[in-house]
């Protein structure tokens, strides 16, 4: 039997240097790749309905109801179909609609700044333990491209991917590797040279490489 609950992989490009949530912008691509939604609030609002065996019961309510659930999710704190559908599953939530949703809102509040280190492994364990099998997590690659982009000019976002891939490396039982992906060189930038111990494999690709893929690979697919 695998020691592991499966395989799992995750990929997504970080945006140009637009928002300094380093910690969120990177687990929004695994919580897409899980199957939960990106923004933090409305994932953890998606993983307690799992812990409390409601998840499918509020979905199928909210659904049963003639609305998406996943339309409700983006109007969380004012969903009166994801409040009802709370009550309903769950009758010591709440005594009224009113205050179901203030419940929600005070339990997942918005998160207008980036999350600490601490909360964002623990998110990514919840979510991977979600994806995985017989209560184990799952073996999963997770791959970041337009780093060097992402990263620009700001020695800020440099430290904190940085952080991000030691953590993972040192905390998640080597249960998952991380791949920076990019169009140039890490070598080649002097702000990315912080990350090269925690990128230790290298596979530089020449322009003559790119172009044999492209051309050979890529555009000969039907």
């Amino acid at each position: 039997m695998s020691p592991s609950g499966g395989l799992i992989a995750a990929a997504g490009a970080l945006p140009s240097g637009t928002t300094d949530n380093v910690r969120l912008t990177i687990l929004s691509i695994l919580l897409r790749a899980v199957g939960l939604p990106e923004q933090y609030p409305q994932a953890r609002f998606c993983l307690w309905l799992q812990s409390q065996g409601l998840f499918d019961k509020v979905k199928a309510a909210i659904e049963t109801g003639g609305r998406s659930f996943e339309r409700e999710l983006n109007n969380l704190y004012v969903s009166g179909p994801i409040a009802r559908a709370v009550m309903e599953c769950d009758r010591q939530f709440a005594t009224s609609e009113a205050e179901a949703k203030q419940l929600l809102k005070a339990q997942f509040p918005p998160q207008n700044s980036d999350i600490t280190t601490d909360d964002f492994l623990r998110m990514m364990k919840e979510a991977l333990r979600l994806s995985g099998r017989d209560g184990r997590a799952p073996c999963a690659l997770l791959i970041l491209d337009e780093v060097q982009q992402y990263i620009g000019e700001s020695n800020d976002r440099s430290v904190l991917v940085t952080e991000v891939a030691e953590a993972v490396s040192k905390q998640l039982d080597s249960h998952v590797i991380i791949v920076g992906a990019g169009q140039s060189a890490l070598t080649d930038i002097p702000l990315l040279q912080k990350l090269m111990d925690r990128f230790t494999i290298r596979v530089p690709l020449s322009d003559a490489e790119v172009e044999t893929v492209t051309r050979r690979v890529l555009l000969q697919k039907k």
